[in-house]
């Protein structure tokens, strides 16, 4: 997957509510992702990309609740988050 659009989802109660990985270019915006046990939103790359890398992804203007994590990354670069709103996350933001 690249360069795709993933908005307006309702997520809730799953292990991650998106998950992009090995893949440039995406935005994801106005999603609602609640109760997930693990991230909100993840952005990796696995320890030896063989498919490209997660980077240049725009993520906005997500509310992320009752959540482990609100987003997180793992070894990607370049990515832009902004105006996320994060309600009750346990961990880290």
């Amino acid at each position: 997957m690249h360069d795709s659009i993933a908005k307006n989802n309702y997520i809730y109660d799953a292990s991650s509510g998106i998950i992009v990985s090995e893949s440039p270019n995406n935005q994801i915006y106005s999603n609602t992702i609640e109760g997930a046990t693990r991230a909100g939103i993840l952005l990796f790359d696995p320890p030896e990309p063989d498919d490209g890398f997660t980077e240049d992804n725009h993520v906005y203007n997500n509310a992320i609740s009752n959540s482990e994590d609100g987003i997180r990354e793992i070894r990607s670069d370049g990515n832009i988050l902004e105006d996320n709103k994060f309600f009750n996350i346990e961990s880290d933001e």
